[in-house]
């Protein structure tokens, strides 16, 4: 053998289609929530945008459910344009008052998340932290600030779990969480620091799902680093998954965290989607009218809470009057 597999374990309570999810973290949890939401799944991916500190991400959650504010000294400007330290930067405007409103609807919106929500997918980027020499504050994004302006340092792992049990404790998110470490390498920090940055996320993955019962853990990093660890599983950049590495992941996210009903919904709908992505030489051939009615049977097969009204009307659209 050629490999070594990582061995999962089916979680206890799996994610159903009604299921309604929240993905929050590094880019990993780009991946993953988009992965979901092309599959019909009622999810909402980085609302804050990118946050990669465990530490940042907790206080945002901290911040929306406390309905507090970014204070005054967490706004910057650079060449005209304003961000926030604790946002990324996609959340950015030209007009500081426009940006604290998007901010103010970012968190409204995200405490309406936390206190409904049914799975929060966490994924950690890392443990490096920037804190800002002039205010101290710790920030999750440097906004292309000189770096003499931070003062970098590595969190230990038990201010993370302390925060992050201050979240559970106060009893105002009653969610799963599955919890995950980006298997996407920072190498900017250098090969050493990237190895103890991760390190420091898996010990307090490790911790959490054993002080915790709603918390477990995908083993993405593990994945990437021993089963998939050929550079042909790569991007050209030899730092993130490929689309043959992300196939692999989705497919065992699938077949471990999601209950067998939806599984077979997730089969079903990857068919539909294959047949809504085919560009046919000849759309008006009676081949073809049929391959549309075919797909809009199966679409009708699909559960009822499911929308796919979009998909419907496009497929309509392309369908003769006399095949209707």
């Amino acid at each position: 053998m050629f490999r070594t597999p990582v061995s999962l374990t089916p979680i206890e309570q799996p994610i159903s289609i009604q299921s309604k999810l929240l993905s929050w973290g590094s880019c990993f949890a780009d991946f993953i929530g988009n992965k979901l939401l092309s599959n019909k799944f009622n999810i909402t991916t980085n609302p804050c945008g990118i946050i990669f500190h465990p530490l940042a991400q907790f206080e945002l959650f901290r911040m929306a459910l406390e309905e507090e504010l970014p204070p005054e000294y967490s706004y910057v400007c650079q060449q005209g344009i304003w961000y926030n330290y604790l946002f990324h930067s996609s959340v950015s405007h030209h007009s500081r008052i426009h940006l604290e409103g998007i901010i103010e609807d970012r968190l409204r919106n995200l405490r309406s998340l936390l206190t409904s929500i049914d799975y929060i997918l966490l994924t950690f980027g890392t443990a490096i932290q920037y804190r800002h020499k002039h205010s101290g504050l710790m920030v999750a994004n440097c906004h292309k600030v000189p770096q003499k302006e931070f003062e970098k340092s590595l969190t230990a792992p038990q201010p993370i779990v302390d925060a992050f049990a201050a979240l559970l404790d106060s009893k105002r998110i009653d969610a799963r969480f599955i919890l995950s470490v980006s298997p996407i390498r920072h190498l900017k920090e250098g090969i050493e620091q990237n190895s103890v940055s991760k390190s420091t996320l898996r010990l307090v993955c490790e911790a959490l799902e054993k002080k915790y019962s709603t918390t477990t853990y995908f083993p993405g990093f593990e994945i990437m680093m021993d089963d998939l660890r050929d550079y042909r599983f790569y991007q050209q950049d030899m730092i993130h998954p490929n689309e043959t590495a992300q196939d692999y992941l989705w497919d065992l996210f699938v077949s471990n965290y999601l209950d067998i009903p939806t599984q077979e919904f997730v089969d079903q709908w990857q068919k539909i989607s294959s047949n809504l992505k085919h560009r046919p030489f000849h759309p008006q051939s009676a081949a073809h009218q049929e391959f549309i009615k075919k797909t809009l049977l199966l679409i009708q097969d699909l559960p009822s809470e499911i929308d796919t009204s979009h998909e419907v009307a496009l497929l309509k659209e392309n369908l003769n009057e006399s095949y209707r």
